[in-house]
């Protein structure tokens, strides 16, 4: 009966999606070899030059994922895969050209169930049927495969009842692994109408003598979040820590000890005995503290001792969440704060960034990221993703060792990850000439402006080239007319839905020089001011844009720019900024924000214009016009000089034109 239902149910569902997804043999039995095949016509890939293809394969509990190796026959693309001994399903998701992607609407999913042999017959295994309503239904794909299924494509709620019925009229004894997410559904459509099925499926797990840690605890969690039953809870806990000493809760468990442990030492050694009972390859997935204490203990072994024996011996079994942090944390920010030399961070950042480059690779899957299901392909593509911020640092390294080589080689992979980063391009562009790639410098600079995602240095070079081609030719129209007018149309727009009009009261501050600088004698003025300090990285790193921006108003008397220097904690802060100026060698117009009356600290402006700018921090732009109102306010940085000074130069040039027009 069970193989017939299947049999009805898969061959319906291959009638649905025929013309698009088909699967040979039709009964597909596992470990043995099937076809699929994958037509997009009229569908969401029509017209793809590539189609790449995942199969997410379920064993009746978990889900995992592997990739198709898509090949186009006629009018269609095709895959042969051999499955797994363990699969009960499996269903297909289908990428295109730009990003699009294709796993079937509501009535033709690409799904298959998974048939087994048992002498002369096929069966049918259990978490078959749930699990393919899960993972078309949405509210709770998150339990099978999130992102597989568009949320207007989903089954609605009366279709995932009826494959929870159908899991537990042929599969009783799916109650032991099920059971929870068989209640997460009923509990959506009927709220409080089941507890009591609900307490006889925990009964049931509770009386096999075998029942596995991840069904009590499932059992446990019923109990908690929909049964709101906290003492019913604890027991079942009481008798998984029993059963399983050193199992996923007793993890949990004293990973929450040990990270609210006060005494670094005592905290070090609790973190080895934690990382020797509980080996992060024997579990599925990370324990909510293991990231957070294995990461206290070795910033502080590094950062306090110079120790890093601990770290090394640590890398090849730490989950991949911890890695971001350590780099951070031990690389980029004593490079960026001039801590370390670039020679003694660079074997550091070389195990990091080795150790990543394995996870890429990872066959087992069980250092990932458990909140999602990847493919090989797909996750060594997201490791890259992740993790491109500390692999364009470790190329900066090589550079700086004068190993260029292996700098751009690093560069390359990531670079589709940073288009529009003018840090990167900068690098790159730098590279290419160590390499000997002249010709390709030019070319790559004039792609990166067409994004505004070049730096000063790079347009010094354009222009030095552009100039060279054509003498006292006007090199600035020809850094315009890199940008296309569908860009400029775009980037305009957003600009002029940000602009405000908003009064705002005046201010009166020390320059740099001792004098005072007042708004109210500034008014008839485009006024721009730039909140910063010095000990803010993103605000220094947005000094260079806002320097060209200055220098294309140079000669304006109509346009005034101010850098008020706030919130600095140093009582030597004024010598601090000037120094800073000359060292850049920037003609900026500083000023020093006054002491807050309330509390004696460097920051009374920033704090009386926190609420009417709308800041939260530093760095803060904002522009106001002659009239004194606030028309403009900004937080943060995002990476591109050019972008910002062309921000600014079009909002300001808006407001001079406003201007004229009174």
């Amino acid at each position: 009966m069970k193989y017939l239902l299947l049999s009805l149910l898969t061959l319906l569902a291959g009638q649905a999606a025929a013309r698009s997804f088909t699967v040979t043999p039709a009964h597909a039995v596992a470990g043995e070899e099937i076809t699929i095949a994958y037509a997009p016509a009229g569908g969401p890939l029509a017209g793809s030059r590539q189609i790449t293809g995942v199969i997410y394969l379920c064993d009746g509990d978990a889900w995992r994922a592997d990739d198709l190796d898509m090949t186009p026959r006629d009018t269609a693309w095709v895959a042969t895969y051999r499955l797994p001994a363990d699969a009960v399903l499996l269903a297909c998701k289908f990428h295109g050209d730009g990003g699009a992607w294709d796993s079937g609407t509501r009535w033709s999913h690409y799904g298959h169930f998974v048939l087994h042999r048992e002498g002369e017959q096929l069966v049918s295994r259990p978490g078959a049927y749930l699990h393919w309503g899960l993972l078309r239904y949405p509210p709770l794909e998150r339990y099978a495969v999130p992102g597989f299924t568009r949320p207007e494509e989903g089954i609605e709620d009366n279709v995932m009842r009826m494959w929870v019925t159908n899991e537990y009229r042929h599969f009783p004894a799916s109650r032991e692994t099920l059971s929870y997410f068989a209640a997460k559904t009923l509990e959506k459509l009927e709220p409080g109408q089941h507890a009591g099925s609900y307490l006889q499926d925990i009964d049931y797990i509770l009386s096999l003598p075998a029942a596995a840690e991840r069904s009590l605890l499932r059992a446990a969690e019923t109990c908690k979040t929909i049964l709101k039953d906290e003492r019913r809870a604890r027991e079942i806990e009481a008798i998984i820590l029993q059963r399983f000493p050193d199992g996923q809760l007793a993890r949990e468990r004293e990973g929450l000890r040990v990270h609210l442990l006060k005494d670094p030492d005592e905290k070090e050694r609790a973190v080895i005995a934690y990382m020797k009972r509980f080996p992060p390859r024997a579990f599925a997935a990370d324990a909510p503290y293991t990231r957070p204490i294995v990461t206290a203990v070795l910033l502080y072994r590094n950062t306090q001792r110079g120790d890093r024996e601990l770290l090394f011996e640590y890398l090849p079994v730490l989950p991949a969440s911890i890695f971001p942090e350590l780099y951070y944390r031990l690389v980029q920010l004593p490079l960026q704060h001039q801590m370390k030399t670039p020679a003694e961070l660079m074997p550091l950042s070389t195990a990091l960034r080795d150790e990543m480059q394995r996870r890429a690779a990872d066959p087992a899957g069980r250092l990932r990221d458990a909140a999602r299901v990847y493919s090989p392909r797909e996750w060594a593509r997201e490791n890259l993703r992740r993790n491109a911020g500390y692999f364009l640092t470790h190329a900066d390294l090589l550079h700086r060792a004068g190993e260029n080589a292996a700098a751009l080689e690093t560069l390359e992979p990531i670079k589709e990850f940073h288009a529009k980063n003018s840090t990167f391009n900068d690098l790159y562009a730098r590279l290419l000439s160590a390499n000997g790639y002249h010709h390709l410098v030019v070319p790559f600079i004039e792609a990166s402006t067409r994004e505004d995602a070049a730096t000063p240095a790079m347009l010094d070079t354009l222009r030095a080239a552009f100039l060279r081609e054509h003498p006292g030719g006007d090199f600035d129209a020809r850094v315009a007319a890199l940008r296309s007018p569908a860009y400029v149309e775009r980037f305009e727009e957003r600009l002029k839905a940000s602009l405000i009009k908003k009064k705002i009261d005046p201010f009166e501050l020390e320059d740099m020089h001792g004098k005072r600088v007042s708004l109210e004698a500034l008014r008839g003025k485009i006024v721009v001011l730039d909140f910063w300090a010095t000990w803010c990285a993103p605000c220094k790193a947005a000094l260079p844009g806002m320097q060209v921006a200055v220098d294309r108003y140079r000669d304006h008397p109509g346009v005034a720019f101010y850098f008020i220097s706030t919130l600095e904690h140093d009582p030597g802060y004024k010598a601090a900024v000037r120094a800073f100026i000359a060292s850049k060698g920037y003609a900026l117009e500083v000023l020093f924000d006054n002491a807050d009356p309330a509390t004696g600290k460097h920051g009374a402006l920033y704090h009386a214009y926190a609420r009417p700018l709308g800041m939260n921090g530093i760095p803060h732009k904002a522009i106001i016009d002659g009239e004194g109102f606030l028309r403009w306010s900004s937080s943060g940085y995002h990476g591109n000089p050019l972008e910002l000074a062309n921000e600014i130069t079009f909002l300001v040039n808006y407001l001079v034109e406003e201007n004229k027009s009174k």
